[in-house]
C-alpha cells in the first residue's frame, strides 16, 4: 500500500503523527536540528543531501540552487561505495535530463523521487515515489510525496545516524578541497604547491575538531570559523597566485589558521 510522506524546510509544520517524514542535511540552511528528527521518534525518516560532495543521505536533490544533473552520478557511485541504495529527487521536468547524465557517465540509475504539483497521487513508472503538492495545496507548510510501500535504501532499518552540522562541515570542507586537488592536478605542476597547502590544513582542521591541533594546541575555533579561514586561504592564494613564493604562502595559512590554533611547527609544502 502506497504511503504519504511530508517534507518541509519548517519542520515544526509537519504533523507529529507523520509516518514518513524527509528533512535537510548540512549545508542546507533549512538542515534540520537534531530536535527536529527526535520529534518524529516512529517515522521512516528520509534525510536528503543538497550537496553531491556530501557524503551522507537517502536522496540527492536535484535543483536550481542545489545538486546539478550531471553531478548527481558521482553522489550516487559515492553513496554506492558507502553501502547506501540511493535516490535522486528532481522535477518532473528535469527527469529526462538527469537520467540522461546518468546515461553518459555509464553509471547505473537510483531510485526516483520525481516532483510534479499536479495534486495526483500516482507514483510515475520508474519511480519510487512522487511529490504531488506543496503549499498551499497541500493543506500546510509542507510538501507532499506519495511513496511505495517498500523504498529501497530507506526501508531496511537504515535510519542513518543524524550529521552535526559541525561534522558535516569538515566532510564537505575535504570533499571540496579534495575535488579541487583533482582539478588543479589535471591543470599542471604550477598548482601542486596550492593543493598540498590546503590537504595539509585539513588534516590540521580535523585534528581541531576533535579539540586540539597536531602539535596539541589549543582549539580556538568552530568548525564554521574555520571553514570561513580555509576558504579565505583559497581566495588568497588565487588572487595572489601569479608571483606567489612558497614563504609567502606559508604566511597566508599562518595568519588563517593562526586565528584558532597554535602552530609550533612549520608548515609542510611538499619536499619544500
Amino acid at each position: 500500500m502506497a504511503r504519504t510522506m511530508y517534507d518541509s524546510v519548517n519542520w515544526k509544520a509537519i504533523p507529529a503523527t507523520a509516518a514518513i517524514v524527509a528533512g535537510y542535511l548540512p549545508p542546507s540552511p533549512y538542515a534540520w536540528p537534531a530536535e527536529a528528527w527526535e520529534r518524529f521518534p516512529d517515522a521512516v525518516k528520509v534525510r536528503i543531501a543538497v550537496r553531491a560532495y556530501t557524503d551522507a543521505g537517502h536522496v540527492l536533490d536535484v535543483e536550481k540552487g542545489d545538486a546539478t544533473p550531471d553531478e548527481a552520478p558521482d553522489w550516487v557511485t559515492m553513496r554506492r561505495a558507502a553501502g547506501a541504495d540511493p535516490t535522486v529527487y528532481c522535477s518532473a521536468s528535469q527527469w529526462p535530463i538527469v537520467r540522461a547524465a546518468f546515461a553518459a557517465a555509464r553509471v547505473a540509475e537510483p531510485h526516483w523521487w520525481p516532483a510534479k504539483y499536479d495534486g495526483v497521487a500516482v507514483i510515475p513508472a520508474g519511480a519510487v515515489a512522487k511529490q504531488y503538492a506543496n503549499p498551499p495545496g497541500s493543506g500546510g507548510q509542507y510538501d507532499l510525496s506519495i511513496v511505495a510501500d517498500h523504498w529501497p535504501g530507506v526501508d531496511e532499518g537504515e535510519d542513518m545516524a543524524a550529521v552535526t552540522e559541525e561534522t558535516q562541515s569538515y566532510k564537505d570542507m575535504v570533499a571540496r578541497v579534495g575535488a579541487l586537488a583533482h582539478a588543479q592536478e589535471r591543470a599542471g605542476s604550477e598548482a601542486i604547491l596550492m593543493v598540498t597547502l590546503l590537504l595539509d590544513a585539513c588534516f590540521r582542521i580535523e585534528a581541531l575538531l576533535k579539540g586540539t591541533d597536531q602539535e596539541g594546541g589549543p582549539s580556538k575555533g568552530t568548525a564554521n570559523q574555520l571553514t570561513v579561514s580555509l576558504a579565505n586561504i583559497q581566495t588568497k592564494i588565487s588572487t595572489l597566485s601569479a608571483g606567489l613564493t612558497a614563504d609567502q604562502v606559508r604566511q597566508i595559512f599562518r595568519e588563517e589558521l593562526g586565528k584558532h590554533i597554535q602552530i609550533t611547527g612549520d608548515i609542510k609544502i611538499g619536499g619544500a
